[in-house]
């Protein structure tokens, strides 16, 4: 199957934002090295799984890579003003940052636009804060 189909089975599937909350704490907690890899991080994300009896076989594979399209998405975000008013950099380089629900909140539902040719995903930047600012709205009513 090819990146660009992966994607669009991502961007129908409606990812809980409190599975990606969940995640991004299991994958903080991991140790750097393990932190750095796919490997590692996949791991750390099927023992979650596990751990809340979330579906197996090609279900769980779905899970599991939406979850990393979305952080990688989000991480290429890290360089814009907005994720800055979100989120506070990690003191180390390669540490995980501390962002705000909200930002992980759209990160769930976002749609991820794919870029077969690069190997990339990301968000459309613009539509991603914009939700962020509707997703902080609706928290304060």
């Amino acid at each position: 199957m090819r990146r660009w189909a992966i994607i669009e089975r991502v961007n129908k599937y409606r990812l809980p934002a409190k599975l990606l909350k969940a995640a991004t704490a299991v994958l903080a907690d991991l140790p750097q090295e393990s932190r750095r890899t796919f490997e590692g991080r996949a791991i750390a994300v099927i023992h979650l799984l596990d751990e809340l009896n979330y579906p197996g076989g090609s279900k769980r594979a779905l899970i599991a890579t939406s979850i990393q399209f979305r952080l990688e998405a989000l991480a290429r975000l890290r360089d814009c003003p907005a994720y800055k008013a979100w989120a506070v950099r990690a003191r180390e380089k390669s540490g995980p940052d501390f962002v705000h629900s909200d930002l992980l909140a759209a990160a769930a539902v976002e749609p991820i636009i794919g870029e077969p040719e690069g190997h990339e995903v990301r968000f459309d930047e613009t539509k991603f804060f914009e939700r962020v600012l509707r997703i902080t709205k609706a928290d304060r009513i």
